[in-house]
């Protein structure tokens, strides 16, 4: 009887888990028998962290007697409208399926990719032609007296200022300039499109980097990242719509100077406080990445295991509503990273006869599925509405010397909350515009102007979510730990480039790496003479209709799902993960859990066998460094973030919920 009172939604979540670990078993049982151990592991986990939620709902049931909550799911679902889309994308599916291979194959082939070790052959001559360049410019003192620590010290600050300045001569080109400003551009489109999101921008142009050079895709996924975080500020400004969750608290302040006719100083404000923002961050990515690399180049297998668990235990609770759907959404994720070839044995797992899975699931259309093709369903099921018009406005978008001087504390406090949120990794840049606003409110000489139109609380706002950019790419370059959802996409497109994040970044590739960072640095000039001259063209766009948006952003999904390897099957992966995708963020399930168990699942397995392999089956290795005891307290404190993260939360913003960066 109790279990008949919980909510249809939770039953039917609860079914899904306990079918996804009955078939997996079922499949686990024809393997051998030293195949089985992790993957018991990863069904065993999805299991349990299952049965514990079915007895916390049938506890709440019973105590609370709620109510079937599918009507509220699917409120305003449009039946017809959602059929008919549907429909006409299995149509495009299958009329690319039979009539277009060989329109795509003269299109792709063109611009196939370089193999992988011509792509490494032709990045090492770069490497060497530069270095030698720069040897005149940034002499590297001599090695023969090293021996005292002075020496050492004073040779590496000569060979970082020596890999900067390679940095900044490398960025200084002009096709990495075009892709800078074609970034930024393209993220601010998306960002002032009311409903979609950085990550889902990042997932679209992913695809279309694989035939760029290493450094010149990750500064244009970086581009769109800072680009999309500052373009949502402008919708909230001008028609009180945030376009991304990161500009919420921007709105409150903004839309009031609009109504006052101040609309280009709202803008002027925005776009200077988030250059600023951006690039103060860069310091702290300049300072903090090389320090946290040579740390983990202590790391063996066992910590690599333990890193990777408190990667996804932090980011699953964290971003989640329920701890234990977070957690769950981690571990099917887990599960579903091990649809591939045994990374020791090498024997056939899970990959229902589809030779193409023998790598394993594909990571790209994994992230287009769940994060872009998610969000065509969900626009596809609401009602068509008019975008509320852009307030016309004839101000300049300029800040006066005095203004300027009067925000400078609040970049700076927005500065460190901002570094200090994106370096936690799930916290992501929605709570840190709230926190950069609520630390102007309580600091401002002015507080009577709060909620009546104030520069200083769009300035908190927009300086702390821009921080969060540089924040957020320190333990994912470093670490291979996510700060939010984006950065995950961007881990995504390192690894297919090749690259694995980590300590390998600052030493093996510390020239395309500090590439990146020069990079970064010049994006923000981008950004802030973009966004200062096409702020009134951002505004018309941000009123484009979703009748619009639908179609375009389908067929980017299978255009760029296709052409990572010319596969028809990687559109179909694609289109699942977009409907498991769908449907887990209609039952608040965790996409982004999902993303970083698919990319972190294969590294964290590869610890968990290779360490007892190494210490001649002891499992003891697990638990025998300092370095494993500190990270397996940081899963604990990872695993219990929820309950301080809902806490503060509503501290932050007084009980307003904040929207997913998802």
């Amino acid at each position: 009887f109790t279990f008949m009172k919980m909510q249809k939604t939770d039953i039917g979540v609860v079914a899904v888990m306990y079918a996804v670990c009955a078939l997996f078993f079922y499949m686990n049982c024809q393997l051998k028998p030293e195949s089985r151990t992790y993957p018991n592991f990863t069904i065993g986990l999805l299991f349990g962290l299952t049965t514990l939620y079915l007895v916390q709902m049938l506890f709440k049931a019973k105590n609370h007697g709620v109510e079937s909550g599918v009507d509220k799911v699917f409120d305003g679902f449009q039946v017809k409208q959602f059929t008919v889309c549907f429909l006409l994308v299995i149509a495009y599916l299958v009329l690319m399926y039979y009539l277009g291979f060989y329109f795509h194959h003269r299109l792709y082939d063109r611009h196939a990719p370089l193999p992988a070790g011509a792509a490494e052959a032709s990045g090492d001559l770069r490497g060497f032609r530069k270095s030698a360049v720069l040897s005149g410019i940034f002499p590297v003192p001599r090695r023969e007296n090293a021996g005292r620590l002075t020496v050492l010290r004073r040779a590496r600050m000569f060979e970082t200022l020596q890999m900067m300045g390679a940095g900044f001569l490398g960025a200084l080109t002009p096709m990495k300039l075009l892709m800078m400003a074609f970034g930024v551009t393209i993220g601010m489109v998306i960002g002032c499109l009311p409903g979609l999101s950085a990550a889902m921008g990042v997932a679209l142009v992913l695809p279309l980097t694989f035939t760029m050079e290493a450094d010149t895709s990750l500064i244009v996924l970086g581009a769109i990242y800072c680009g999309a975080i500052f373009g949502g500020s402008i919708s909230a400004i001008l028609i009180h719509t945030p376009g991304t969750p990161a500009s919420a608290a921007t709105a409150i302040e903004g839309y009031q100077m609009t109504l006052q006719g101040k609309a280009g100083k709202a803008l002027a404000t925005a776009c200077w406080s988030s250059f600023r923002g951006g690039l103060l961050s860069c310091i702290s990515l300049y300072f903090f990445a090389p320090m946290l690399a040579q740390l983990a180049l202590k790391f063996m297998s066992a910590e690599y295991f333990w890193l990777s668990l408190f990667s996804l235990t932090i980011i699953a609770g964290v971003s989640s509503k329920s701890m234990v759907k977070g957690l769950m959404s981690g571990a099917l994720g887990l599960l579903l990273s091990t649809i591939s070839l045994d990374p020791i044995l090498g024997t056939k797992r899970f990959m229902f006869g589809q030779s193409f899975l023998a790598e394993g699931i594909n990571t790209t259309c994994a992230l287009i599925g769940l994060f872009s093709m998610s969000q065509v369903f969900i626009l596809m099921e609401a009602k068509i509405k008019e975008r509320a018009k852009v307030t016309k406005f004839s101000d300049k978008i300029r800040l006066t010397r005095e203004e300027k001087k009067r925000l400078a504390p609040m970049v700076i406090h927005s500065w460190l909350i901002g570094n200090i949120i994106g370096i936690l990794p799930g916290a992501g840049a929605s709570i840190a515009c709230f926190m950069g606003y609520n630390n102007a409110k309580q600091f401002s000489k002015y507080k009577e102007e709060f909620g009546h139109g104030s520069i200083e609380g769009v300035c908190g706002s927009e300086a702390a979510n821009n921080a969060v950019t540089g924040g957020s790419l320190i333990p994912t370059l470093t670490l291979g730990i996510p700060g939010e959802s984006v950065t995950a996409v961007l881990m995504g497109g390192l690894i297919i480039q090749g690259l694995q994040p980590g300590p390998k970044l600052s030493t093996k590739y510390a020239d395309m790496t500090y590439t990146f960072f020069a990079d970064f640095v010049l994006v923000q000039f981008f950004m802030l003479a973009i966004g200062t001259m096409g702020c009134r063209t951002f505004a018309q766009i941000s009123r484009l209709s979703d009748a619009i948006l639908i179609p375009c952003v389908a067929v980017l999904c299978f255009v760029g799902s296709y052409a990572i390897n010319k596969n028809f099957k990687n559109m179909v992966v694609m289109l699942i993960f977009g409907v498991i995708g769908y449907l887990m963020r209609k039952f608040d399930l965790n996409t982004a859990a999902v993303v970083l168990a698919l990319i972190l699942g294969p590294i964290g397995e590869k610890g968990l066998r290779n360490a007892p392999r190494s210490s001649q089956g002891n499992i003891s290795v697990l638990f025998s460094s300092p370095v494993c005891w500190v990270l397996i307290c940081l899963c604990i404190i990872g695993i219990f973030s929820p309950i301080f993260m809902s806490k503060f939360e509503k501290k932050v913003t007084g009980g307003e919920e904040i929207q997913s960066d998802t």
